[in-house]
């Protein structure tokens, strides 16, 4: 285990959290153990481990909010069952994924696995999958079989509307204060 120096500012590492194919293994563990699939086809799993890498450059990225605030978070198994359960949060994903600014402090982290030929083929994949999605290739067969694991497993939420910036909302506001005074 590699532990950070706490003195010295985080660089960022694109594998702190954890290499994409352990977010594809717990969806797999998930799905096992509650028996919504005996077993989990080699190809589908690939094309869990490449929605992984999606939500990994996506956690990098200023657009992570919008994410989590939709009950997704993009580090876990949750970004795969989104990815494939709705094709416009995938578009989404994918489009944050690769054009995105990054958050503060993680653009060369974001920059790294932009570059990796792991997120590019990712990105092909995902991307092949959703244009054949209606079609009889064999990405399309692929993205229909995760569909239909991933059915029921998250909720996406409609993200809260935002006001420009700068702009507070007066009742959420003062609902937030209501809240902390009572606790």
């Amino acid at each position: 285990m590699r532990y950070r120096d706490q003195s010295q500012p985080d660089q960022g590492d694109a594998s702190e959290d954890g290499h994409p194919c352990e977010a594809a293994l717990e969806l797999r563990r998930i799905l096992l153990v509650s028996g919504q699939a005996a077993e989990i086809p080699a190809d589908v799993l690939d094309l869990c481990i490449s929605a992984a890498w999606i939500g990994k450059a996506v956690s990098r990225t200023a657009r992570l909010r919008e994410f989590l605030d939709m009950g997704i978070d993009p580090n876990t198994w949750q970004v795969i069952a989104a990815i494939g359960t709705d094709t416009s949060f995938a578009r989404l994903a994918l489009d944050a994924s690769m054009h995105a600014p990054a958050a503060p402090g993680r653009g060369p982290e974001l920059a790294a696995i932009r570059e990796t030929e792991a997120f590019n083929a990712a990105f092909e994949a995902i991307a092949n999958a959703l244009a054949s999605e209606s079609g009889t290739s064999a990405a399309a067969r692929r993205f229909v079989r995760l569909r239909s694991l991933s059915a029921g497993l998250v909720e996406i939420r409609q993200p809260p509307a935002r006001g420009p910036e700068g702009v507070i909302d007066l009742r959420a506001e003062r609902l937030r204060r209501r809240s902390a005074a009572q606790s």
